[in-house]
């Protein structure tokens, strides 16, 4: 027998020991659940599970991200609706101006609900946010800058787009927009009933008035009854694009005295005097007709209007009392046009060509990105003089240059877990503008009629912005549900390799509780082994 080394208790320990452990690892993971709890548990599990883990947390966070980005379409979606009952509006308003049954007074006041109903468009655009995020302002797919307060940038959707790749391709930065007209179109002008005496005076140039005749003494300025249509002053409205002003008139004005009015309504109010060199022939009373047939001052008696600005833009409206557009009798003797211009368009980084193009009128309709539409002054580079042989406004063309900065701003979603997955969504701009509705104009029947057709356009506009918003939304809640899916499947794989199998954990503790107890008994026998050594030495 060997006193110096038990190495009974020894191995009986050795083996206790490994059970105590056994019973720990037990009570640990039943305690917490897990099978591994640390890396010495499995190493190549732990790795395994640790992945899944972080996947599945950045699932769920893009499932609660998925969840306000559908709250920030809905919401956007909303906005668009509005708009697009406030377009049938204005749809009805038009047809219902195009018919002949409705005076001039009735059609300004169906101008006055539409402009009222152009500006609440305006304040949709502006005002339809979510967390602070204007939605339909179109700075959702960018933002841009310019030189001119005359170029004007609507952004229609983003300016990044992912190729066949997966890179992204941005268009912003910084162009140039070389411009000159040749064709510098024409400019309208129009005329009014030849202006007579109250009683005839064959002795005053065959009943032409003077100018210095006040309108009482005029016989355009009563009705059928006789009765004087100026007992009160009446106003007369007019419109030029978005502008427009009023001039009151009176019994006592002069034929002078109303083309001074009308001078200064046109040039100042309106701005034409900043594209001619004289503000005095807008508006003329012919008394004695000096020019040639062929000019617009060639009927004595009259009044000429003119505007001096090419194409819609510059077009003339007038609204106001029946009878005193009935007494002024004003038709158009030349319908405007259009200039035409040819525009080059460069990247001031590089210098590089982007694009040349000719275009009617100051739109450039995605040249630069199809997202992106650029509008410039219509009179950009044309000047308009005063032609006293013609007794008419000439337009000239020279270069003209207008930069354009666009900074990128595309809303992007991210839709997955991780890196790249990414959806991009594009919202465009939906102001009035944007949306070609500055020119709608009932004042007439016939821009009535043509209104109808841009109202149309906007609609359409409208509609396929809502359509891209439902295709975004069911997109997310496709992505929400594989979202749900996924991370449900990688939460059961993830348990698989980490959770712990109770029952299992209970049989092993079970088990190790055992041979604990077994060992300590061993032990308690190995050191019987010590006595016996007593025994022989007495």
């Amino acid at each position: 027998m060997i006193t110096v080394n038990n190495f009974e208790s020894m191995e009986a320990y050795k083996t206790l020991k490994s059970s105590m452990n056994q019973v720990d690892k037990r009570v640990e993971n039943i305690s917490s659940g897990l099978r591994i709890n640390s890396a010495d548990d499995d190493a190549a599990g732990i790795a395994v599970s640790e992945k899944m883990r972080s996947q599945i947390g950045g699932m769920d966070t893009s499932l609660r991200n998925t969840q306000d980005r559908i709250s920030l379409l809905q919401t956007a979606e909303g906005g668009l609706a509005q708009v697009n009952s406030i377009l049938e509006r204005m749809k009805e308003l038009a047809v219902h101006a195009s018919n002949d049954t409705l005076t001039n007074q009735d059609r300004s006041h169906v101008q006055e609900e539409v402009d009222k109903l152009r500006d609440e468009i305006n304040k949709i655009s502006n005002t339809t946010q979510f967390n602070k995020q204007k939605l339909l302002d179109g700075s959702m797919g960018g933002l841009w800058s310019s030189d001119d307060n005359n170029t004007r940038a609507y952004i229609n959707g983003g300016l990044t787009s992912i190729n066949e790749f997966g890179e992204k391709i941005s268009t912003e930065g910084n162009y140039k927009i070389d411009l000159i007209a040749y064709d510098t179109g024409k400019t309208q002008v129009q005329k009014t009933n030849v202006m007579k005496y109250l009683e005839d005076d064959l002795n005053n140039n065959n009943n032409i008035p003077l100018p210095d005749t006040e309108l009482i003494n005029i016989n355009n300025f009563y009705d059928s009854d006789g009765t004087f249509i100026l007992e009160t002053s009446k106003q007369l409205t007019i419109s030029q694009g978005n502008a427009n002003t009023e001039i009151n008139i009176y019994a006592h004005d002069t034929l002078k005295s109303l083309e001074n009015k009308l001078n200064y309504a046109i040039g100042w109010d309106l701005k034409q005097n900043k594209y001619t060199d004289t503000s005095e022939n807008f508006a003329k009373y012919i008394y004695l007709s000096e020019s040639a047939d062929n000019t617009s001052q060639s009927l004595s008696g009259t009044f000429v209007i003119r505007s001096a600005v090419a194409g819609k833009n510059g077009n003339l409206y007038f609204s106001g009392d029946e009878s005193l557009l009935n007494a002024l009798g004003l038709n158009v003797v030349q319908e405007s046009t259009e200039s035409i211009f040819n525009a080059t368009i460069s990247d001031m980084h590089n210098n590089k060509n982007i694009a040349d193009v000719k275009i009617t009128g100051n739109n450039l309709k995605g040249v630069i990105n199809p997202n992106v539409d650029v509008e410039f002054n219509s009179m950009a580079g044309i000047k308009s003089k005063w032609d006293e042989l013609s007794k008419s406004y000439k337009l000239s063309a020279e270069e003209f240059s207008t930069t354009l900065h666009l900074s990128d701003n595309t809303t992007i979603f991210h839709i997955g877990a991780d890196k790249g997955e990414e959806l991009l969504i594009n919202i465009g701009d939906t102001s009035s503008t944007a949306l070609g509705l500055d020119s709608v104009d009932v004042l007439t029947r016939e821009t009535a009629n043509k209104s109808v057709g841009l109202i149309d356009n906007a609609i359409d506009k409208i509609l396929t912005q809502r359509s891209k918003i439902g295709a975004y939304t069911n997109s997310m809640e496709h992505t929400a549900n594989n979202l749900t899916i996924m991370s449900q499947n990688l939460s059961l794989s993830q348990s698989r390799i980490r959770d712990a199998d109770t029952a299992k954990e209970a049989i092993e503790l079970v088990r190790a509780k055992i041979f604990e107890q077994s060992g300590t008994s061993m032990i308690s026998q190995a050191n019987q082994a010590s006595k016996n050594v007593l025994q022989l030495m007495m």
